[in-house]
């Protein structure tokens, strides 16, 4: 007969009981416990039966020892006996020696495959002993039968055990997964006073300083930095045209003194070339060549294209040309204007941008700007945070209820009666029979 010990282990009276979140971690230990002493208990009791069976078979085993040699044994079946009862002997002792474990599944398989092991042998050398031992061979049966039989009731047991312990493993998956999901709200709700926090925090630092950016853009001494930068665009496009201006004139004067140059050159009057090739090459970066050397340079070279001019071997057409070269020391005054006007500029320039060095307020407006750029970034990030976590919250709030239903659900499975369960912000009553049947 197989032993139902667990069918009334959890069912009882139907009479609703109440069990919190909290508790249910307990409560499923305890009944995993009992589960685990109701197999306990009743794999002893096979254990026992198991034990005794094969104590019986051992005397069996022991009664044909002294079996062999018999002298009443008829001859025809005497070489069966010689042959099968010294392998079949061993064999039922090699099973019968097997060590069982303590642990309930670990001994119902080893008990299984002894179970198996013991039909085996029985139904192959045994087979030839039953014509001439039978009532020692039946023995043998009706005691394999018996260990047969406590598995069979324990094969029942093990099946409940294992289903009870499903159910046990099921009701506490759902308990992990409603307080993952409780853990997971929580800290959500706990991040959103942070981040509001710095976004209020950051919002009235940038009002703070986007004032005091108003403030010194308003200060005389901001307005005059600005003038001065205006100045000192006014002041650079100036000397980059006295530059330009200087950079022209050099190329004016260099073109007629290369035409001087190649007439000299045909005229055999070396020494002219030279001096009016080493001018041009001045000419060509009066500025970098620097205004002594020019200047130096010019009257000479300009003598020489005065005196071509005069014999007719050079001719001028442009009326600009003509005016730069005709009168004695013009080119010298245009080029020691244009050197002047250059340095007067780079002067001017360099004291505007030496006053615009001095301010200080566009530095820290600038920094201002920066800081409040940097804390508007901060600003979005932390809304964007703020605004997952807020959806976040949204849908563990939709999630916890199912996951509460799930949970309440499985430990009613567990516990085989109606049960209340009462929760961080929730209570769902145990329904009984007679509420469902109305």
């Amino acid at each position: 007969m197989m032993f139902r010990f667990l069918r009334g282990l959890f069912e009882k009276e139907e009479k609703p009981f109440t069990l919190t979140v909290r508790e249910a971690g307990g409560w499923l230990e305890e009944r995993e416990r009992e589960v685990e002493e109701g197999l306990r208990t009743k794999t002893a009791e096979t254990r026992t039966t198991v034990a005794d069976c094969l104590q019986g078979l051992e005397e069996v085993l022991r009664d044909l020892e002294a079996a062999e040699g018999r002298e009443d044994i008829h001859p025809k079946l005497r070489s069966v006996t010689d042959r099968s009862l010294p392998v079949f002997i061993p064999a039922m002792r090699q099973q019968i020696a097997r060590h069982l474990p303590d642990d309930p599944d670990a001994f119902y398989a080893a008990a299984a495959d002894l179970l198996a092991a013991l039909l085996k042998v029985q139904k192959g050398q045994g087979r030839y002993l039953s014509g001439v031992f039978p009532e020692e061979m039946k023995e043998a049966k009706h005691l394999t039968a018996g260990i047969g039989r406590s598995l069979n009731d324990l094969t029942g047991i093990v099946k409940e055990a294992r289903e009870a312990q499903g159910r046990i493993d099921g009701a506490r998956a759902a308990l992990a997964d409603l307080e993952a999901g409780g853990n997971d709200l929580r800290s959500a709700r706990a991040a959103i006073p942070a981040l509001k926090s710095r976004i209020s925090r950051a919002t009235s630092t940038i009002a703070e300083k986007e004032e005091l950016v108003r403030i010194l853009r308003d200060d005389a001494d901001y307005l005059r930095c600005l003038d001065l930068r205006e100045q000192v665009e006014t002041l650079s496009a100036g000397a980059a045209r006295a530059d330009q201006d200087l950079r022209n004139l050099g190329a004016q004067a260099a073109r007629v003194l290369r035409k001087a140059e190649r007439i000299a050159e045909r005229a055999g009057a070396k020494a002219d070339a030279k001096a009016l090739a080493g001018c041009t090459a001045l000419l060509d970066d009066p500025a970098a060549a620097g205004s002594d050397a020019v200047l130096a340079a010019l009257p000479p070279a300009a003598a020489m294209v005065r005196a071509q001019i005069a014999r007719g071997d050079l001719a001028l057409k442009g009326k600009e040309d003509l005016a730069l070269f005709g009168e004695d020391d013009r080119i010298g005054q245009a080029f020691l204007d244009a050197f002047s006007r250059c340095a007067l500029m780079k002067e001017r320039l360099s004291a505007a941008q030496e006053e615009v060095r001095s301010c200080s307020l566009p530095g820290e407006i600038a920094d201002l700007e920066k800081e409040i750029a940097a804390l508007s970034a901060g600003i979005e990030a932390d809304s964007t945070d703020l605004r997952a976590k807020e959806e976040e919250i949204l849908r563990l709030e939709e999630r916890l209820p199912a996951r509460a239903r799930t949970l309440h659900d499985a430990l009613e499975t567990v516990a085989g009666r109606p049960l209340s369960l009462e929760g961080e912000g929730f209570v769902i009553v145990a329904e009984t029979k007679t509420a469902r049947n109305r």
